[in-house]
């Protein structure tokens, strides 16, 4: 793992690409060359090789949902 992922705090966000579409709501990402199993949270349709930017939701377990934002790598206060 990247030294980012051990720092993420819930309601950061991050920008990763879809690598594959497990179903409508659940999806692998590639974030630094980590895979992430991503929540689809949206009502959007995702295709893999999609830019997609990405919210913490949880960090134990550490849980990722899309999101529309378009911050990345930000922290809430």
């Amino acid at each position: 793992m990247k030294t980012v992922i051990p720092t993420l705090k819930v309601g950061d966000h991050l920008q990763a690409e879809i690598i594959e579409c497990l179903s409508s709501t659940e999806l692998i990402c590639s974030f630094e060359g980590d895979l992430l199993r991503v929540q689809n949270l949206s009502a959007n349709s995702l295709k893999p090789g999609q830019q997609i930017h990405l919210r913490v939701l949880s960090t134990n377990p550490l849980k990722f949902g899309t999101t529309t934002k378009q911050r990345t790598l930000s922290r809430h206060a």
